[in-house]
């Protein structure tokens, strides 16, 4: 196990760490694991790894605080950035800076996807936190109900982040084209 210590103005956590040390957090159709959280780094970035279930989805969507990198690791994904949708495979970069909708839809229907995320700087990883509770505590099974995603949109507000709802996730929700113009 390793421990943290503070390394001056740098990053407050031992370099290296085990997996087994991952928090895991539940969203809509997909978990999260907090690699490294905004504490840790003071605040520069967070780093997450999200693994889908087939035909998983995110809604188009704005952070605006912060700039996200995905790195694919499992499975296809098809991101749109900015009205634009391409697939990503393994080993795929998507930049999704501040200010620009984006969206991701898991193609494959075998195994899980997953991916990557880096979010800069740190912080949003809390609402992921807040979300998981959320989940846990009201019990949904299946489809979240009209007013579970109401108080998702919520506390997204709280950090700065717009959901692009509800045509937005209509269309995706339907299979058509995620956030497509």
């Amino acid at each position: 196990m390793f421990t943290c210590r503070d390394n001056g103005p740098g990053i407050v956590r031992e370099p290296f760490r085990p997996a087994a040390g991952d928090r895991v957090l539940q969203g809509l159709d997909h978990t999260l694991s907090i690699k490294v959280s905004s504490r840790e780094t003071r605040g520069r970035c967070a780093v997450m790894e999200c693994e889908a279930e087939p035909e998983a989805y995110m809604p188009p969507h704005v952070h605006h605080r912060e700039d996200e990198i995905l790195c694919v690791v499992r499975g296809r994904f098809a991101v749109t950035v900015g009205g634009e949708t391409r697939e990503a495979v393994p080993g795929d970069f998507v930049f999704a800076p501040r200010g620009v909708a984006h969206a991701w839809r898991y193609l494959d229907t075998g195994e899980k996807g997953c991916f990557q995320v880096i979010i800069t700087p740190g912080g949003m990883e809390e609402m992921f936190v807040e979300i998981d509770a959320v989940r846990r505590g009201g019990g949904s099974d299946g489809q979240p109900s009209a007013a579970l995603l109401a108080q998702l949109c919520d506390i997204a507000t709280r950090y700065d982040v717009t959901f692009l709802l509800p045509e937005a996730a209509e269309e995706v929700a339907a299979g058509g084209g995620i956030g497509a113009t």
